[in-house]
């Protein structure tokens, strides 16, 4: 990807419930470039799930309750910059159309900070609380900011990435007067079983489990606090406990902050087990990030660890046993290009990659694969 961002593909969620077992596999991808789309996709015109979400003032309502007029739902968060910058363009087409509803959806940020935040970019329709993804997970949505269309009658018509306004005014034409959107990917639906019947996990599950605790890096705390004691981490987790781990950057506008927001979204599922979760970043981009990762990763996990090292062959030796890769190339221009793995990644008490997730993997699924691994308590 480039930074600042350029324009990518809407991504669709995977399509697959359940793990494969990767048997002497070195799991590495490109970057899967989502996030920051300019082009609509068309879906199956399938009925808005129903689902409950809550309003700004405490109370629930369903989904049903907005069926009966055409609609733009935007699901959006505070700190996704692409979120930011449509909003005030939401806002500005939304006080022009009064053949349209548009409801925003957040799935991560308090009631009180999701209203003030829209509020400051003019935002004044209805704005609800996604409390554990649950509309999210319905339809489908893997990247941030997305727009689902509904019709009157309740049909999804199609799900976009970021928009903006003349784009969004050209969408709503079409869904107002019913013109069908292309589907320029129908999807498919090969590889959808699980050819290894791995016994129910919904992330990737190598045989053997790799083992990946055999490098500690520096921690970085708060660029105005104190030195950080312990001074380094390894990735073994405490007893009893999972140690979540993810490879990124902070100044990535999209993968990144959306696989965080449903880690983020996986551990409020979790309760009060979420406690026994502990969630670090590792910085592959050092030189940006020093005074930057800590507070990034805190933004959505509080508690979260942020590990960054200038050197290069440390970096390289932690990220090795997982898979994790990654290149960042400065081109003559200024720009900065990051391309990473994006994969979550748990790790057991006894240092052991147990579970990974990829990118687009639903939050309710990280959290059943995380429940099942508290589960098994300390390892011996």
């Amino acid at each position: 990807m480039r930074t600042p961002a350029g324009s990518h593909p809407t991504v669709r969620r995977p399509r697959w419930r359940r793990a494969l077992t990767l048997t002497a596999l070195a799991v590495t991808t490109p970057l899967l470039a989502v996030g920051c789309a300019d082009d609509g996709t068309g879906t199956d015109a399938d009925p808005l799930a129903a689902v409950e979400v809550t309003g700004p003032d405490g109370t629930t309502v369903s989904t049903t309750d907005w069926v009966g007029e055409p609609l733009v739902i935007n699901f959006w968060y505070s700190t996704c910059p692409p979120c930011a910058k449509e909003l005030a363009d939401f806002a500005e087409v939304d006080d022009e159309r009064d053949d349209v509803r548009f409801v925003g959806v957040n799935p991560l940020d308090s009631i009180d900070d999701m209203v003030a935040f829209a509020a400051d970019r003019g935002v004044d329709y209805d704005l609800f609380r996604d409390e554990v993804a649950e509309l999210q997970t319905e339809l489908g949505i893997v990247a941030f900011p997305s727009t689902v269309f509904v019709d009157a009658d309740g049909n999804v018509i199609e799900t976009t990435g970021v928009l903006d306004a003349d784009e969004l005014r050209d969408h709503i034409d079409d869904l107002v007067a019913g013109a069908a959107p292309a589907d320029d990917d129908p999807g498919d639906d090969s590889g959808t079983a699980d050819p290894f019947g791995n016994d129910g996990w919904n992330g990737i599950v190598r045989d053997p489990l790799p083992q990946v605790d055999a490098v500690e890096l520096p921690i970085v705390g708060a660029p105005d606090g104190p030195e950080p004691d312990p001074a380094t981490l390894g990735f073994a987790a405490d007893p009893g406990e999972v140690r979540v781990v993810y490879f990124g950057f902070t100044a990535c506008p999209d993968v990144c902050p959306t696989t965080m927001a449903d880690l983020a979204v996986a551990l409020r599922i979790l309760g009060d087990d979420a406690d026994r979760v502990d969630t670090v970043m590792v910085s592959v981009d050092p030189e940006r990030d020093r005074d930057t990762v800590h507070r990034y990763v805190n933004a959505f996990v509080p508690g979260s660890t942020g590990l960054l090292t200038d050197d290069a062959d440390l970096l390289q030796a932690a990220g090795d046993p997982f898979g994790a890769s990654w290149d960042v190339r400065h081109l003559d221009d200024g720009t900065v290009e990051v391309d990473h793995t994006a994969f979550l990644y748990a790790v057991d008490d006894q240092g052991r990659l147990a579970v990974s997730w990829q990118f687009g993997t639903p939050s309710d699924l990280i959290a059943a694969d995380l429940t099942r691994l508290l589960e098994q308590g300390p390892t011996t």
